[in-house]
């Protein structure tokens, strides 16, 4: 980065290197102040980012060759390829990346976001689309707005390129009746300005047109949510804005904007792709879930009644897309569209190898949770009994154990969270209590001290007042860790954190706990090197933090009795297995069970590992240790 004030342009391309060259174009007609970069992100494959290169640097071109980045030859992460280009005329560099694969929107926003946090200085970013050719001082006004205002996120005035003597749109306004955004102020004149207060009051969130967002507000509100892949991620982005501290909407900034230009989202609905309005619909229920949660029964019938509107009009293919994507919400599937190749229908825009066919590994996610959903019910039912017949069941801790929560999924988290506010209690791994009635006690842990906790889990922790538990893999502090980790769950680039940032997180609502020294299988070691990783760590830890370090996870879930008992002699309070079994709070269990939750969990699938739906999981695994011994006894 230049300066300070050295703002980024975000852009994300599909296959439309037209577009491109004509937003370049636009650009080039910037105002001097600011200063800019441009930052682009080919989603569509090899053979579109070497187009796009050409497309930019013919000799009619907006841009032209230039030395390497900062950044070096090194692709940053989620980029395959990296080509620095020049734009024409100006000091500002175009850096264009391939994708490794279709990141969708949002991630491939946030690919380039993650890089530039740690690339320099600038008071924000701009967030642009590629079928838009703004005005000259559309930059300038949005900063100068951001700064008088006060605002963290602001907006655009959207016009039609043929019609700019009429808004298009303000801004987006959210209407739960209709299930639907609203373009603010639509075909009002553009000579009319508005009252400031009055419009910032209607809006829900700045069109994702044109956004500009400042990196105060990007720490703090986190990054786009990579769940909508297409559709609904910039409302989701501005209503959290909104919620942070306020979005604007700069009136002299103007953006023209032909729209639909990539996905094929058409006006009319015949017109529109089935990718699209499968996306819309499935989209339009996350986000309903998300934000306003006691209308998804009626947004669920108001979509129904809309998909049948697509049957009216003879677009079958269409109607066919929208109850896929109806059933896709409801069912809570979130991310790249995959499956919606198994209707037969859209473009080859996120066809992968394989993606055709649901993986292994999601049917038996998607058994796992039909199963806990039986349990749950069955549980229930139990517990149910149990009060009608004058004994009240026995009061339940569940512990939740996550490990990495990275920038992309920090929405997801939040919305977590929010769920636990609302329906359970959140205390620490060592209560003994009873819960309030209705509602759970669950506590939160993380293993392995990840930085994406620190950064991302921890902050959204602390402002919902709520304790937590990291364990510690001492001897890997400020490394990459070196043992196996389960990579679904896991980002392959992620970091144990530094003593110093630890020191730093703990409080009266974050502890340390021990990890081991070296991250090993306990089991498979001699009695005395077990021990020594056992009691190292919590007296090395309690020396570097200055602080009691009273219990301890098994790294892999790895124990026997003997591993327990030398937890009891490095005198740790607790040991906690990763067996997602309910722990009693007024019992006197040593080794308390957990159950493995992923920021990226559905909300189904959340809300059964949060009410011990899992439980069963730990049933199971007893069975089938029973049937191997018996079977090895056969033998």
């Amino acid at each position: 980065m230049k300066a300070a004030t050295q703002i980024p342009i975000i852009i994300v391309s599909y296959r439309n290197p037209r577009d491109v060259v004509g937003c370049l174009r636009a650009l080039q007609r910037s105002a001097t102040t600011p200063s800019f970069d441009v930052y682009l992100c080919e989603n569509g494959g090899a053979d579109a980012f070497d187009g796009l290169i050409a497309a930019l640097t013919d000799p009619d071109g907006p841009c032209e060759n230039c030395p390497p980045s900062s950044l070096g030859n090194v692709p940053p992460p989620r980029f395959l390829r990296l080509r620095p280009l020049q734009l024409r005329g100006r000091d500002a560099r175009v850096l264009i990346a391939q994708a490794v694969e279709n990141l969708g929107y949002a991630g491939a926003i946030n690919a380039w976001l993650s890089v530039l946090l740690g690339a320099g200085l600038w008071i924000g970013a701009w967030i642009l689309n590629p079928d838009t050719e703004p005005e000259p001082l559309a930059l300038a006004e949005l900063v100068a707005w951001s700064a008088a205002r006060g605002r963290g996120m602001v907006g655009s005035r959207i016009v039609v390129p043929s019609r700019r003597d009429v808004v298009h749109t303000r801004g987006l306004q959210w209407r739960p009746v209709q299930a639907a955004t609203r373009a603010v102020d639509h075909l009002t004149a553009a000579k009319i300005e508005p009252d400031p207060d009055e419009l910032e009051g209607r809006l829900d969130a700045v069109s994702g047109s044109s956004m500009f967002v400042t990196r105060d507000c990007l720490e703090s509100i986190g990054l786009l949510d990579e769940r909508y892949f297409l559709f609904f991620e910039d409302l989701d982005w501005g209503v959290r804005a909104k919620r942070d501290g306020g979005i604007g909407y700069a009136h002299n900034s103007v953006v023209p904007h032909r729209g639909g230009t990539t996905i094929g989202s058409g006006r009319s609905r015949s017109a529109a792709s089935p990718f699209s309005v499968y996306l819309d619909f499935r989209n339009r229920l996350l986000f309903v879930r998300q934000h306003y949660p006691a209308w998804i029964a009626w947004t669920v019938l108001v979509l129904f009644g809309h998909s049948l509107e697509y049957g009216i009009v003879g677009a079958s293919g269409n109607l066919r897309a929208a109850l896929a994507g109806l059933r896709a919400g409801i069912a809570g599937e979130t991310g790249r569209p995959d499956r919606f190749f198994e209707f037969g229908v859209g473009p080859p825009c996120v066809r992968s190898t394989g993606a055709l066919f649901v993986s292994l590994a999601a049917v038996k996610r998607k058994t796992k949770v039909v199963i806990s959903l039986g349990f749950h019910l069955v549980t229930l039912a139990g517990r149910l009994l149990r009060l009608v017949t004058g004994r009240p069941p026995r009061d339940r801790l569940v512990i939740l154990y996550y490990h990495s929560v990275p920038p992309t999924l920090r929405a997801n988290f939040a919305h977590q969270l929010d769920v636990l506010s609302s329906r359970a209690t959140v205390v620490p791994v060592d209560y003994r209590g009873s819960a309030a009635r209705g509602r759970y006690n669950v506590a939160i842990t993380f293993d392995d001290a990840f930085t994406s906790v620190l950064d991302n889990a921890l902050p959204e922790l602390r402002t919902r007042r709520m304790p937590a538990m990291v364990f510690v893999p001492l001897n890997w502090l400020g490394r990459l860790p070196g043992w196996e980790m389960e990579t679904d769950c896991v980002d392959g680039r992620a970091v144990v954190a530094t003593a110093d940032a630890l020191r730093a997180k703990v409080s009266e609502l974050i502890e340390l706990g021990a990890h081991s020294l070296t991250h090993p299988y306990l089991t498979r070691l001699r009695a005395e090197d077990a021990r020594a990783e056992i009691a190292g760590c919590r007296e090395q830890m309690e020396s570097i933090f200055s602080t009691k370090i009273r219990h301890f996870a098994f790294p892999y879930g790895d124990y026997n009795e003997a591993v327990i008992e030398f937890c009891r002699e490095a005198g740790y309070e607790h040991a906690f297995s990763t067996v997602p079994k309910i722990t009693h709070p007024s019992s006197n269990e040593f080794v308390r069970g957990r159950v493995l939750v992923e920021p990226s969990d559905g909300p189904l699938e959340f809300r059964l590992k949060m009410a011990g739906g899992y439980a069963w999981m730990a049933y199971a695994s007893a069975l089938k240790q029973w049937l191997r011994g018996w079977m090895h006894h056969l033998r």
